[in-house]
């Protein structure tokens, strides 16, 4: 995994922990997102991207979509903030033209990532409702402190009625708001305070200490600035409740923290914090700009000390459960894994003149020179099953055999081993043979799936199998012919058998897209010398560019090449 990180340190450099580079590039200006696509060029040349995440969905995500389009890398955005909300859109886009502009350009690029990863369930619900992106995942933010602090037992220590703020002090939180909502309550209680953590830009501070002494409560609120996050757990632990007036947000990380730490929570009741509050349950969910009910809410919890301790109580349960770091980690992982949905595809091999010159001289058709190319030199070792094959077959010379090979059939004229209807079984013991190889007999077995499975089955753990099926070619008795699976057919049902994702491997097998069609009507026209060689000879051209590479780099066009394969070659281990 790289994490490529936009930063405005010249001196940054470099650098590799285990598995996971962090890549540096310079960018200060808008303009200067020239040095992320270089940067995303040179990592793919270095060594292929199988999948990208950008962390937003607008200018960082447009231009890592655009990449990922070039290259056919999935991509997979993360919206961190509630996309819909008019005081999001103007926070994070800006007003007027360029705001306008910024926000179609994002709401026409989102049906076009392979996937989103939001935070919020009700953005999720929303994209799809508006058909924006079907395939989107509600993956809230890992908050690290849920694993560096202990598990709270009992209720906190609290010295005398508190409530509490951290976050920025921006104009989304509108603080303002907050602070009426304090001077309410103080009017009510005699001795609670007021704590606001964090560092606001320009005069913000200013302003808000301003607006404490014209509510005649500057004495009962503390500014106590930027606070370490490993430093936070002793003013959690002394808040009675957590007071929240923001205007929007993406996850509400500070509100995960709160209950965390047994503390309930008053906060408008928008997208972002819906989903980590459950109202009268780890605290209370009020009309957003509802000055009274926000107030009143807070004198509630500060009056009655069983119930801010039961909501705490069951809070720092719920928090723990569904928000611990690791099993959102898991799932992030996961997601971006089955993201990749090429993965397990291999790119065919490159156009060279050498292979031009050998299949188009084949006596065999193009799809059958393919298969034989594939399998010439397959190695197997221990003793081989042959679904479908028999001594009389035109490839055992082909293969590097250090073993014995056995082969069932329904024709007795080819000499199998057993003489057995793949379409009632396999009549032999279970997981005794090495390997398994079947060429071009699937698509003549009426309940494939059930050949399919029994081949499995006699096969050991630890295993190999070698399949070769056609997609793209012509219908050819044998005594019948029923089907033609994709390429995501033969994936999902192997894995369905039990084999693991990451031990298929399906490549197709073609020269190119064009010559395809040419090769469907290969058998009515006689598509055989030179008129065969000039249809091939184009794509040797065109893959003049890659002359040191045996295959086509993966992302250049390998995944449109799988929808146009004569067959596939489908191998890997049980």
């Amino acid at each position: 995994m790289t994490y490529v990180i936009l930063t405005g340190r010249t001196q940054a450099r470099r650098f590799e922990r285990e598995n996971v580079t962090f890549f540096p590039v310079f960018v200060q200006r808008a303009w200067e997102f020239g040095r992320l696509w270089k940067a995303l060029a040179d990592l793919h040349a270095d060594l292929p991207i199988t999948v990208l995440s950008p962390q937003n969905v607008n200018e960082l995500g447009w231009i890592t979509l655009l990449f990922g389009k070039l290259h056919a890398i999935p991509v997979v955005g993360q919206v961190h903030y509630d996309l819909f909300s008019p005081h999001a859109q103007d926070s994070l886009m800006g007003r007027g033209l360029r705001g306008w502009l910024k926000k179609r350009l994002m709401f026409f690029f989102l049906p076009r990532y392979t996937a989103l990863r939001v935070v919020g369930e009700a953005t999720r619900r929303e994209l799809i409702a508006r058909r924006l992106n079907y395939n989107v995942r509600v993956i809230p933010v890992p908050v690290t402190m849920l694993d560096e602090q202990p598990t709270l037992e009992g209720p906190p220590v609290r010295e005398q009625p508190r409530v509490i703020y951290v976050g920025r002090l921006s104009p989304e939180k509108n603080l303002g708001f907050w602070l009426e909502v304090a001077k309410r309550v103080c009017e009510r209680h005699p001795t609670v305070m007021f704590d606001v953590i964090g560092e606001g830009e320009g005069s913000v501070m200013m302003e808000l200490r301003e607006q404490c002494r014209a509510l005649g409560i500057a004495e009962r609120v503390r500014f106590l600035g930027s606070v370490p996050n490993s430093d936070l757990t002793p003013h959690y632990r002394a808040a009675s409740v957590f007071l929240l007036t923001s205007l929007f947000e993406g996850f509400g990380r500070v509100l995960v923290e709160a209950c965390a730490h047994a503390v309930p929570v008053v906060a408008p009741k928008i997208h972002g914090v819906e989903d980590i509050i459950q109202n009268d349950k780890n605290g209370f969910l009020c009309a957003p700009g509802d000055e009274s009910l926000f107030a009143e809410k807070v004198l509630q919890l500060l009056s009655d000390g069983d119930l801010r301790n039961r909501m705490g109580q069951w809070g720092a349960r719920w928090i723990r459960k569904r928000f611990a770091p690791q099993g959102l980690v898991e799932q992030w992982v996961d997601w971006l894994l089955a993201s990749q949905s090429d993965g397990w595809l291999v790119p065919p091999l490159r156009a060279s003149v050498g292979r031009w010159w050998k299949l188009s001289s084949s006596k065999y058709s193009l799809l059958r020179s393919l298969e034989y190319e594939r399998i010439e030199g397959l190695a197997l070792r221990g003793r081989t099953i042959d679904v479908g094959g028999g001594e009389h077959n035109s490839y055992y010379h082909l293969l590097n055999l250090q073993g014995t090979v056995e082969s069932v059939n329904i024709d007795p004229g080819i000499k199998p081993s057993v003489i057995a209807d793949l379409n009632r079984g396999i009549p032999l013991a279970s997981e005794v043979y090495d390997n398994v190889i079947s060429f071009n007999t699937f698509e003549h077995v009426y309940r494939d799936e059930l050949a399919l499975q029994e081949a499995i089955r006699v096969l050991k753990p630890g295993g190999t199998f070698h399949i070769v099926v056609p997609f793209l070619y012509r219908v050819h008795a044998s005594p019948l012919d029923f089907h033609r699976h994709t390429a995501y057919w033969w994936v999902a049902y192997l894995k369905s058998l039990g084999i693991p994702p990451d031990n298929v491997f399906v490549e197709p097998l073609l020269w190119d897209p064009a010559v395809t069609g040419f090769a469907l009507i290969e058998f009515a026209v006689r598509f055989r010398g030179v008129r065969k060689r000039m249809a091939m000879f184009p794509a040797v051209l065109r893959h003049l560019r890659w002359p040191r590479r045996q295959r086509v780099p993966r992302g250049h066009f390998s995944t449109w090449y799988a929808e146009y394969a004569l067959g596939y070659y489908i191998y890997g281990k049980k």
